[in-house]
Order: structure tokens, then C-alpha cells, then sequence
């Protein structure tokens, strides 16, 4: 198959563009660009994606996003913008916050833009006040629309979930045509039963179960929810060498689960306990 073709064949699948259909858009792009005539196998294109996806993995990006991290994580790494934050500043360790500073500005390669916060006794940006080559501006106090300190975002990810949940059940159930129309950017919510905690769509249909861990920390939180929406969707088949009891009932090789994004009060109620 020829790069071009399969990129077709891929895209066309794309019923709706979102953060993950736009990053196998820039591996086809690629892949298109390097192997523009070559006959190729899916085997091949498929070992291409995940060398893309691992190498982006080390360098802590993906897709065209707000990449926020400590000077520590961005050594090595390059921005054509970079932003340094103010406050925190420990004088009794002067010298190496210099040297993390400098190597922060290092970063960018375009514009780099040092944040002063007033009355801040910012050790390192003073003495670069007045020299030729930066530009000063200041910005009035104002407030984000729409935010509040008492909010933050938790996101449900492997601990959460129950993860073998989807696969006890057979191909043909219903939870597994759930799970295919579920789309990234979609409205779940969560909704106790007595059997336990779970992810439903808009539909009020089961995608998914929260674990031991999951369920005794929302079960009773849930109403400090404002929002939850799917972040992504994976696949997750047992490891080869899994003996643990609860992979022995399957009925799947392999079943998708939806990652969850949760918009919520900052201050949890902690409880013990919860449903497995």
C-alpha cells in the first residue's frame, strides 16, 4: 500500500477531528513526506506511529498544546516561546536558583518572557532591569473569567478505573457499543448503583467502573462535580504473564477504556473503604 493511500483509508475513518485525529494526521504527514512512492506494509507504518509517539513521549509533548513543567523537566528541550514564572524565590539558596534560572531562559529559542509579580523580591530579574536588549511592560491587576481558587480538574486515569470491568463482559454486549460511540470531548458523568460506582455517557449508559481507590474517593463527592468529559480512549488487553484473579474471567482480548476529565471543588470528603 502506498503512504498516500493509507493515509486516505486512515482519515476517512475520522467521523469527528479532536486532539488524537490531528496527531495521527502529523505522523500520516510525515510518514507521506519520508516514503512518498514506497510500497509499504501496515506493519511497517504501525512501527513508524509508535517510534513518533515514544520519541514525543520522551520529550513530554504532544499535539500543539501548553506544555507547563519545572526547569528541572525541560533540560535538554527547546521552545520557540518560553514563560518564567515569578514567586517562591528561597534566598538561603541563591546560587543554584540562579543556575535553574539561566537555564530556564535558555529554553527559548524565539521570545522568552520573565514574569515579575509586584512587590515580589525577585532576586535574579532585577539585574536585568535597564539593559538594552528587554523590553518592559506592566499589566494592571485583573482577574480570569470564569475562574475560581475553591475549582480544579482530577483526571481518572488507571487507579480510578476498575480496569478489567469492560472485559468480563462478551463482544456483543451492550457496554461495548457504548464504548465504540463514545468520542474524545464527550459529557459522562458519574452514577452510584449498588453494585458500585461508574462512568455513564449522556445516554445514561455504563462505559465504565471506578475501582476500590475510584469509588471511595468520589462515592461521596459527586456532588462537587461541575463537569466531566472524556479525555481519550484506550485500548488495554492483560499482560501475557497476568495470574491475578481478576483478569481469569474475561470474555474480551482486549476492550477500550475511557480516560475522564473531572471539573471539581478543590476540598474532597476522604472516606474509607469503597467498591471494587
Amino acid at each position: 500500500m502506498r503512504p498516500s493511500d493509507l493515509q486516505q483509508e486512515v482519515l476517512e475513518k475520522f467521523k469527528k477531528k479532536n486532539t488524537w485525529t490531528h496527531q495521527v494526521e502529523v505522523i500520516l504527514d510525515s510518514w507521506c513526506r519520508i516514503n512518498r512512492d514506497m510500497e509499504i506494509s501496515i506493519l511497517r507504518a504501525r512501527d513508524f506511529a509508535l517510534e513518533i509517539l515514544l520519541e514525543e513521549r520522551r520529550e513530554h509533548k504532544t499535539g500543539n498544546g501548553v506544555f507547563m513543567g519545572t526547569v528541572h523537566s525541560v533540560k535538554g528541550m527547546q521552545f520557540p516561546y518560553v514563560f518564567i514564572l515569578d514567586g517562591g524565590w528561597e534566598s538561603n539558596n541563591i546560587e543554584e536558583e540562579r543556575r535553574l534560572f539561566y537555564v530556564g531562559m535558555t529554553r527559548a529559542e524565539e521570545r522568552l518572557c520573565l514574569c515579575h509579580i509586584k512587590n515580589s523580591l525577585n532576586p535574579h530579574i532585577m539585574s536585568l532591569k535597564e539593559n538594552s536588549f528587554i523590553y518592559e511592560t506592566a499589566a494592571k491587576t485583573s482577574g480570569i473569567k470564569g475562574f475560581s481558587k475553591d475549582l480544579t480538574v482530577s483526571i481518572l486515569g488507571m487507579e480510578d478505573l476498575y480496569i478489567s470491568y469492560p472485559g468480563l463482559f462478551p463482544e456483543g454486549h451492550a457496554i461495548h457499543r457504548n464504548l465504540k460511540e463514545l468520542e474524545t470531548g464527550d459529557k459522562v458523568r458519574l452514577k452510584e448503583k449498588k453494585t458500585g460506582l461508574y462512568i455513564v455517557n449522556d445516554k445514561n449508559q455504563v462505559v465504565a467502573a471506578l475501582s476500590k481507590k475510584g469509588s471511595a474517593k468520589w462515592r461521596h463527592n459527586t456532588h462537587n462535580i461541575l463537569n466531566a468529559r472524556v479525555l481519550g480512549i484506550i485500548r488495554r488487553r492483560p499482560p501475557d504473564d497476568e495470574k491475578e484473579t481478576k483478569y481469569q474471567n474475561l470474555k474480551m482480548e482486549s476492550w477500550e477504556l475511557p480516560i475522564v476529565e473531572v471539573l471539581h471543588k478543590k476540598h474532597l470528603r476522604q472516606h474509607a473503604g469503597g467498591q471494587a
